[in-house]
């Protein structure tokens, strides 16, 4: 069986210790690795790590004894059937299907180069190789993977980024994410940590001028790589970095021997450009057919995740993230950024030296967007360009690179 991050003793434990400290722990001997908790409410028992992993597989053993209670495991991979004698001896499922999954299946392919040759049309293999070009271009840009030994300070600075990050991207959204979440973000944080530094974990970071703009956490099992949370850095949105730091990773993942980049659940459209198969997570139930009690139980949990699928292939669990985000909204993420526009300036312009905008202050970081709109639209470097103020016009400012000037005007939201 391919070794799973998710049953390992670091992962559970630390989800026990975050999430259901005061409770006990039933390991079955009748299917393994898992082991459960009772639920926090209800009269079920639940795996640990319930809704947090990105897909488990398990093994069935015969019972040495019967027993009543139902037993939920959450997010089971495709491949995990059941021995029908397993099933007769007093122990039946219910399989309720759930979120579509997507993976690249890296078999076969003997770099990145081969697999967009294969898997993408002429159009689409300029494009992606557009982005990174210009990427890389425009930025001083770098690739690296923190995997096995770490330094504590670089790691959480990283997660600094990466909360950032994904926090502005669910913000120019305007949709909540669970991510976001204290508790389940601090779960994340620790839980990283230590799997990293024993090589089941990892964090994929693209770099621009040794700033993070793209990064994704990721489990290992011996030949998968399981994206479990990725994001980017919204100013660069003109430049693709989302599909940069995919290509990066299919790179390192064929470099690495690994043979699946597995997105895991959620349906979005990133992954159905990128995936060479689609599959669909299961909830197991498992209960006692001769109880009365452990059948309406199970039924009961079968028809509540059944009716939550069939609300979510109708979008409405988008509704409710949207209502959600516009509940717990602070005051300053309703207030729309600020605009621009870019004119290309005809001949060239003498910029005041004295009123330069310095790179890393707080108006460079406001001028960010539009300037890398600029790099974008006239194929210039950030190391190239200048920012200074221009005399007498409130909010205009202007950028000068090797080959063009333009003026950047910020109107107001």
């Amino acid at each position: 069986m391919e070794e799973n991050p998710f049953t390992s003793g670091c992962f559970t434990e630390t989800w026990l210790r975050h999430f259901a400290p005061a409770r006990p722990v039933r390991s079955p001997q009748w299917i393994s690795p898992l082991h459960f908790t009772r639920h926090r409410f209800l009269p079920v028992f639940e795996n640990l790590g319930r809704t947090l992993t990105k897909g488990l597989v398990y093994s069935t053993h015969p019972r040495e004894k019967e027993d009543s209670d139902v037993y939920i495991v959450y997010d089971v991979l495709p491949n995990r059937e059941i021995p029908k004698d397993f099933l007769s001896e007093g122990l039946h499922r219910f399989r309720v299907p759930q979120y579509p999954g997507y993976l690249i299946n890296l078999e076969g392919f003997i770099s990145l180069e081969d697999f967009l040759q294969k898997q993408f049309s002429k159009s689409s293999r300029y494009k992606l190789k557009k982005y990174r070009k210009r990427l890389e271009s425009s930025f001083q840009i770098r690739y690296k993977m923190f995997r096995g030994r770490t330094e504590r300070a670089t790691y959480d600075e990283i997660f600094r980024h990466f909360y950032r990050l994904l926090e502005r991207r669910f913000e120019d959204k305007r949709i909540s994410n669970n991510n976001l979440q204290a508790r389940e973000w601090t779960f994340y944080q620790d839980v990283a940590f230590p799997m990293l530094q024993d090589g089941s974990a990892g964090l994929f970071v693209v770099y621009a001028h040794d700033e993070p703009i793209a990064i994704t956490l990721n489990y290992f099992g011996d030949s998968v790589v399981f994206d479990a949370i990725t994001v980017f850095d919204i100013d660069y949105a003109k430049f693709h970095p989302g599909s940069v730091s995919i290509m990066g990773l299919i790179d390192w993942c064929l470099a690495n021997g690994m043979e699946t980049l597995d997105f895991s659940k959620g349906e979005f459209e990133y992954k159905k450009h990128w995936a060479t198969q689609e599959y669909r997570f299961y909830y197991d139930i498992f209960y006692n057919p001769r109880s009365l009690w452990s059948r309406i139980r199970a039924q009961v949990a079968r028809d509540y995740f059944d009716m939550k699928q069939r609300l979510r292939d109708k979008r409405l669990n988008e509704t409710l993230h949207r209502w959600t985000y516009r509940l717990k909204a602070r005051k300053t993420s309703d207030q729309k950024p600020a605009g621009f526009d870019l004119l290309l300036v005809a001949e060239h312009v003498i910029p005041d030296k004295e009123r330069r905008v310095e790179p890393g202050s707080a108006l460079y970081s406001q001028l960010r967007t539009g300037v890398f709109e600029f790099l974008y639209l006239n194929n210039e470097a950030l190391a190239d360009v200048d920012i200074h103020i221009l005399d007498g016009a409130a909010g205009e400012y202007l950028l000068s690179g090797k080959q063009s000037q333009a003026r950047l005007i910020i109107t107001p939201s």
